[in-house]
Order: C-alpha cells, then sequence, then structure tokens
C-alpha cells in the first residue's frame, strides 16, 4: 500500500496499490483529496504502471471522476499529467443557456461512439490474450512480467543457428547450440574429424515441427503453479492421454486402469517390482524370471541386473520360454532395435508386458486396437519430448495396479506438476491438429513435412520425415538376407499394411536401422562404423552378435546427412 503524503496545500493524498499478475490497480483511499487528475503525480507511482482490473463499479465511479486513464497513458509506458481544466470549456463557451439541443445531440453519439469503440477494443485484447478476465469478473492486462518472459523465449527462437542448431532461453554463451559435427556462433562450420553418434534414441527430429507451432504447444509456468507435492495426477493429463489414443485408434482402454510415471523407464522397474510381488502375494515364493526374445532394448536386460532383488532377475529367453513358473516376457512392437513385429507371449501363469513405444501412425500402420493385459507406452517417442519423463500404462488387474501406483508413490512420488502440465498442452496441440477425419486420412503423397508441419499435423510430419530417411536408406544398403553385394546392409522390414489412421497403406519406417557387417572380414561392425566417423550401438547389449549395430533414425537432418555419407563410402569400399 502506498503511504498518504501531504499533496500541494496540504491536502491529503491516499491511494491503495493493489498488485495483480504484475500490473496495478490503483483505487483512491478514504482520505483522498478531491478527484483531480493534478492530484496523481508520476513520482507517486512505482514503475511499470498498467491501470489494471475494475473489480467493482466503486473503482469505475472513482476512476471516472478524474480524466480517463487512457488520457495519461503514453506508448513509452509512463504516465503524464493532463489537466481537467484544459478539458472544461468555459461558461462563455458553452453560451448562456448552456449547450444547445444540437450540441447535445453531438456529444451523445460522441459518447456512444467513444463506448462502443472502447468495447470492441477490450474484445479484441481479450482474444488476443493481452486482457484476460479475473477470478472476479473484471478484465486484468497481461503483465509486464509475462510479457518480458515471452520475449525472452521469442528472442531465443529467432536466434539464426544456419538450419544445423537451435538457441534456447536457458542457452548460455552468445552462440547457438549446434547439431553434431558442426561448431561456430550460428553452427555454420563443419568440424573435421568428427564423427557422428547414432547411439542414442533421443528424437529430435522433431525440432521443426514443433518450432513451427510454438503458440498451440506454449506451456507458461509461474512461481505460484501447484506449489507442495504431487497428490496423483492431474485429470487434465489422463484426458489428454484418452483423447490422444482415441485419435489414433491403437489401444483398447475399456476395463483397464491408466498409471502415469516419471518416463517408461520407470514405468519398467515399477512393473517389475508389481508383478513380482503380486506373484508372491499368489503363492509363488521363487524369483520371477525376466526376459524377451533378442535383439531386445538392452535396458531390459541391464536394468534388471541393476535392480535385481529377491523377487526378480534376469534369464536368458531359450531357458524361460517352455519353462512352467511365473516369467515376465517383455515384448515390443514395432521392436527396437529391429522393427519386427510382436513375438509371442508365454501361457500363464507368465505375464507379457507389451510396450508399444513405437506404436504410432509415424513408425508403423495402425492396423489395430492394442488389446492386453500390460500395455506401456511413452510421450518421448510421440512428440520428441523425452525429456519431460512422461510415461503410462494401460493394466486390466485392478491389483497389479494398485501396488504399482505404491511403488511409484515411495520410489519418487510420482512425476512432477510441471511435466504434467507440459504434456497436457503438447498432447492437445496434436490432437487439435487432427479434429476431423478428413484431418487424419489427408493423403501422405500430396504433403510435405513443411506443410504438415504449418497445418499441425504431427503424425503425417513425422510419418514424411521418416519415410523419406528410409528410401535414402534402401538408395546406399542392400537389404540383410538377399544377395545384396553391399558391405553392410539394413534389415528387411514386414511388409506395408493398411494404416487406420491414415486410412491407406504404408510401409514401415521403424525408429532405427539395424545394420549387419555381412563380410567375414569385418567382424566388429561397430568398429567398422567408428572408422568411418559413425557411432552406433552394438549388437551384442541387444542380445545380438558383434556383426550387428544399431542406428538411430530419430535425430537432426544434418546428423542423418553426415551418416548417409559415410555409409555410402563403406557400401562401396
Amino acid at each position: 500500500m502506498m503511504k498518504a503524503e501531504d499533496g500541494p496545500g496540504g491536502a491529503a493524498r491516499a491511494f491503495t496499490k493493489h498488485d495483480v499478475s504484475g500490473g496495478v490497480h490503483l483505487e483512491r483511499g478514504p482520505n483522498s483529496a478531491p478527484a483531480d487528475s493534478t492530484d496523481l503525480r508520476s513520482e507517486d507511482l512505482e514503475q511499470p504502471m498498467y491501470p489494471r482490473s475494475f473489480e467493482s463499479s466503486a473503482d469505475v465511479s472513482n476512476l471516472s471522476k478524474r480524466a480517463p486513464w487512457w488520457s495519461r497513458w503514453r506508448t513509452s509506458g509512463s504516465w503524464q499529467k493532463v489537466s481537467t481544466s484544459e478539458k472544461e470549456p468555459s461558461p462563455q463557451a458553452r453560451g448562456p443557456h448552456g449547450p444547445s439541443r444540437g450540441s447535445k445531440l453531438l456529444a451523445s453519439v460522441a459518447g456512444a461512439s467513444v463506448i462502443v469503440n472502447l468495447v470492441l477494443l477490450m474484445l479484441l485484447l481479450v482474444a488476443s490474450g493481452l486482457w484476460h478476465v479475473t477470478s472476479g469478473g473484471g478484465i486484468a492486462l497481461l503483465g509486464s512480467w509475462a510479457v518480458d518472459e515471452a520475449s525472452t523465449v521469442l528472442a531465443a527462437e529467432s536466434f539464426v543457428c544456419s538450419g544445423r542448431g537451435v538457441r534456447y532461453a536457458d542457452t548460455t554463451g552468445d552462440g547457438c547450440e549446434c547439431d553434431q559435427c558442426y561448431h561456430g556462433l550460428d553452427c555454420s562450420e563443419l568440424m573435421s574429424n568428427c564423427s557422428v553418434d547414432l547411439s542414442s534414441g533421443t528424437p529430435t527430429l522433431f525440432q521443426d515441427y514443433w518450432t513451427a507451432n510454438l503458440e498451440a504447444s506454449a506451456a507458461f509456468i509461474p512461481g505460484n503453479f501447484r506449489l507442495g507435492y504431487s497428490d496423483g495426477n492431474l485429470e487434465g493429463l489422463e484426458s489428454a492421454v484418452r483423447k490422444l489414443h482415441a485419435t489414433v485408434g491403437n489401444v483398447n482402454m475399456d476395463g483397464r486402469q491408466l498409471v502415469m510415471s516419471a518416463g517408461s523407464t520407470q514405468m519398467i522397474f515399477g512393473l517389475l517390482y508389481a508383478i513380482s510381488a503380486v506373484n508372491r502375494e499368489n503363492g509363488f515364493q521363487g524369483k520371477t524370471a525376466v526376459t524377451s526374445a533378442p535383439p531386445y532394448y538392452n535396458l531390459y536386460s541391464y536394468g534388471t541386473k541393476m535392480e535385481s532383488s529377491e523377487l526378480f532377475e534376469w534369464r536368458a529367453y531359450a531357458d524361460v520360454i517352455n519353462a512352467s513358473a511365473p516369467s515376465i516376457n517383455f515384448v515390443v512392437s514395432p521392436n527396437n532395435p529391429d522393427g519386427r513385429l510382436g513375438d509371442p507371449e508365454f501361457p500363464p501363469p507368465s505375464v507379457a508386458i507389451h510396450d508399444f513405444a513405437y506404436y504410432w501412425p509415424h513408425f508403423t500402420a495402425i492396423t489395430a486396437e492394442a488389446d492386453y493385459d500390460v500395455m506401456l507406452f511413452t510421450l518421448s517417442k510421440v512428440s520428441g519430448h523425452a525429456g519431460s519423463r512422461v510415461g503410462w500404462v494401460w493394466l486390466r488387474d485392478a491389483r497389479l495396479a494398485e501396488v504399482l501406483r505404491l511403488y511409484l508413490m515411495i520410489h519418487s512420488i510420482t512425476m512432477s506438476h510441471e511435466s504434467q502440465y507440459r504434456a497436457i498442452k503438447l498432447i492437445s496441440a496434436i490432437t487439435d491438429g487432427y479434429a476431423s477425419a478428413a484431418e487424419r486420412t489427408a493423403s501422405l503423397t500430396g504433403f510435405t513435412p513443411q506443410a504438415a508441419a504449418a497445418e499441425g499435423r504431427l503424425f503425417h510430419f513425422a510419418k514424411l520425415v521418416m519415410q523419406n530417411r528410409w528410401d535414402r536408406l534402401h538408395s546406399v544398403l542392400g537389404t540383410t538376407g538377399t544377395d545384396s553385394q553391399t558391405r553392410v546392409t539394413i534389415q528387411a522390414l514386414p511388409p506395408a499394411a493398411s494404416c487406420g489412421f491414415f486410412q491407406q497403406t504404408v510401409t514401415p519406417s521403424p525408429a532405427y536401422a539395424y545394420l549387419h557387417c555381412r563380410l567375414a572380414t569385418d567382424p566388429d561392425c561397430f568398429e567398422l562404423l567408428r572408422a568411418n566417423g559413425i557411432v552406433g550401438r552394438p549388437g551384442v547389449v541387444f542380445g545380438g552378435d558383434s556383426s550387428f549395430v544399431r542406428l538411430s533414425l530419430l535425430g537432426r537432418e544434418s546428423d542423418f546427412v553426415l551418416t548417409l555419407e559415410r555409409l555410402k563410402t563403406i557400401a562401396e569400399s
């Protein structure tokens, strides 16, 4: 509250200042001098000063006693004093009998015109987001703090990085964060003797899509957003996830519970604990065997061995497939690393964890709704936001869901408020792009990635990018298992299939290329590629052998271009 001070002639001047989202709202104090705009001096007010929300008729009445606030506002953001005496016509100017009927009519028309224009201006500002309706029913101008934050983000986005890098609001230094093998302030300089690392599945190929959809996906999180521990899932996130699956048609949600986690990796460990703990409750006293058919995602074996306890342990697939004891079998479709579709489930009492991280239209045809007891998903491979750590699972068994939630609560008190809120914005942006069937089934043939991004169709964008990369790969390398004479080959893909989402036949475009060095003179494929400036993930970590290497196709375009050039050199050698 601003302190009452003596104004000119000793008159007390008191104003109350309410801070509303970074701006102010002025009310005259009870001991204020008669309303006159000359009483309000700029030195009485702290900057920045924005006339804020009008919460009551009394506020409007108080403001109406002074010269209008817009007459004191300049584009510089400061206040100027406007004397009301300069606005008042003299009695002589009004004539001996006051204003004429014509002047009254003119004044009425002018007043009505001003009111109409003010209403239209307010509606325009509300529609643009610069003003918003407050909880008290008033209207408030967007605070300077929000504008400053948005300006910081947009300033980073507008930084020129030559198409081979990006600058974020939290980027340190003067330049961009460059793609692999590029450097310089604008990432325009190609480094010599640089290896392209494609060992990680980090999905940065979506960068251009989200750059084209900044407004739809923006999530502004102020400091007063949801303090305290998370008490579970935001209702909005569960609703968004359900809408996403309903849009794509890739999972049967009926009769199942949805459990969220801080990424699918946390969920994997939680499921291992929950399933084996329920097995103990059901009378099984041994360790539950955990396995997957090779080649399998290497986290399954490494993670199980790291988390191994009295409840579960990693076992070779061949040792478990015919066993009668309870087991946990990871089934990935499309598979990581080779893109094959679904392995068979073991008979009960074994439980299959169906990992559907890649069962999305940009990787494979959506041929039916997945319908299993345990179905695992992640936001990472849908939108590219792997660092936000958002995963979820659909469970048919209520007791399993209960034990899993307990594990997640003890392990990390569930996922963060910020991740949940950001996920809601991202998923909503995706589904809003496919509000109608016509938008979902638009032909891929007539689209470019740029056009798909401009229209907010993420799955079209990603499918076109992935398909183009596979087409270029096939132009350089032969296919494993054929009579190809290239030194290195890539895996044979499943046949084209009718996709229920796109409503057309599509060919698979999996997230990874599983390379095979076919010559006996190249026993270690990983070393062959590394000697030619490509770093992949060796086949042995997937339960395969050293003649295989996995390369991620989910990175930036500049990474892929450099890799393709080097693969061509190897193939022709």
